[in-house]
């Protein structure tokens, strides 16, 4: 089948809750990492989020031909940079282009979701699945900026030993860190260091206030409105 045709299909009204698989694939990715972060199935865990969160996050953003290309494009090295950190290899130097291109995927796939979320002119199911998928894909985005900064500047995040049991830092270190900068629990774990961290912080910070602020607001005016659908 060729390309234009598959992208046509996806692309189709009758695609419903694409923002579900996103929403279920990231929770599953913070809820079952604990479950599967020793043992021998560790690494086909790890493998199988690192494939099938970058393919999610093309479905997600499927909503037009257009946004398909943009997405499968950036899919297939989102991928590889996610396996590299899903099999402990790191980033290599000649790599972190594959890291950034990941970033580049999340941060489209943000786009064409908030644009959905906040256009939308009822409430459905696709509507609040699809506010809840931006949230986690911007604590996981923004872990994945993390640890791109981490990689280029090492030094730019403290870790506080008493709390670190390992002594190591992982990819799901960022994301727990993420997720406490975003909800602003500041628990302590991590700390940025680097001038380049903190801004980050700030701005996910920041960002995370005005989203919950834009969509509580927007929400309760659709439903004021009676603007619900079943």
């Amino acid at each position: 089948m060729a390309f234009h045709q598959i992208a046509r299909r996806l692309a189709g009204p009758e695609r419903k809750h694409r923002s579900a698989v996103l929403f279920f694939s990231l929770l599953a990715l913070i809820l079952l990492y604990p479950v599967f972060e020793s043992g021998p199935l560790r690494g086909a865990f790890l493998l199988f989020m690192a494939i099938e969160i970058p393919l999610a996050a093309v479905y997600s953003a499927s909503d037009s031909r257009r946004h398909i290309v943009i997405a499968g494009v950036l899919c297939l090295p989102a991928q590889v940079a996610l396996i590299e950190l899903a099999a402990g290899i790191g980033i290599l130097p000649g790599a972190r282009w594959t890291l950034a291109i990941t970033l580049a995927l999340y941060v489209f796939t943000l786009y064409v979701l908030l644009r959905h979320v906040l256009s939308r002119e009822k409430v459905t199911a696709e509507t609040l699945y699809g506010a809840a998928a931006v949230y986690l894909l911007f604590g996981v985005t923004w872990a994945l900026a993390y640890s791109l900064i981490e990689q280029l500047q090492p030094g730019s995040f403290y870790f506080d030993p008493a709390r670190n049991i390992d002594g190591t830092i992982q990819f799901f270190d960022f994301i727990y860190g993420s997720f406490v900068t975003l909800t602003t629990l500041g628990y302590g774990e991590m700390t940025p260091v680097s001038s380049a961290a903190r801004s980050l912080a700030v701005v996910q910070t920041v960002g995370g206030v005005l989203y919950m602020a834009f969509l509580v607001g927007r929400l309760v005016g659709m439903y004021s409105q009676g603007a619900t659908d079943d």
